[in-house]
């Protein structure tokens, strides 16, 4: 959609073939061809947007290639989150269960936190006492991304300049983060009432 919105000035844009742009598809094919040996989906597809845009610019120069770059640029919101971001993901952990431990017990509600586990000794599911285990899955660094990819594309549209548009696209880091500490104490707060439906179709 983006390309055909900007079709006019990318045809503008277009000028002679660059051979710093072809010299610049080398290093793609390379990382492409490792992906493809290494069964890397991360590298082949860091690969294909790099082609894309270094083909771009050999056959059509680099102020048309400068035009691609957030189209195409976008397109690596499709690449699986990669192990490297597991210490991220256990810091976002912590900060979630913390941050909701302390909000919890400024309402009022019992809870003991151990680590990334928050228990409410009050409150007993089938004999045991109700826990909720922020796991890695309830980080909150997949809503930071899926955030980020809805922000990117807001942005682009409805703010004019670059400057703005990368201030809104931060605002969705805090955004995702806080939704994540309140589905958090929105468990806890449910359980209180029913633990099944907390642990079921509430979360």
């Amino acid at each position: 959609f983006v390309l055909w919105r900007e079709r006019k000035g990318i045809a503008s844009s277009i000028g002679s073939p660059s051979l710093l742009g072809a010299f610049m598809i080398l290093p793609f094919l390379l990382v492409g061809y490792l992906g493809v040996r290494g069964l890397q989906v991360r590298f082949e597809l860091l690969a294909f947007v790099g082609l894309l845009l270094t083909v771009s610019w050999a056959l059509f120069g680099a102020c048309c290639a400068k035009r691609l770059l957030f189209p195409f640029g976008c397109l690596l919101f499709c690449m699986p989150l990669a192990s490297s971001l597991s210490l991220l993901t256990v810091s976002l952990r912590l900060f979630v269960s913390a941050a909701a431990s302390e909000a919890l017990s400024a309402l009022g509600v019992e809870i003991v936190r151990y680590g990334n586990m928050i228990t409410m000794p009050g409150v007993v599911m089938n004999g045991e006492v109700f826990g909720v285990d922020i796991a890695n899955p309830c980080s909150g660094l997949r809503s930071i991304c899926a955030l980020l990819a809805i922000f990117v594309g807001y942005g682009y549209f409805c703010q004019p300049t670059w400057l703005r548009r990368g201030l809104f696209v931060l605002f969705a880091i805090p955004f995702a983060v806080i939704g994540n500490v309140v589905r958090i104490m929105s468990i806890c707060l449910v359980a209180q009432w029913s633990p099944s439906f907390a642990i079921g179709f509430h979360h």
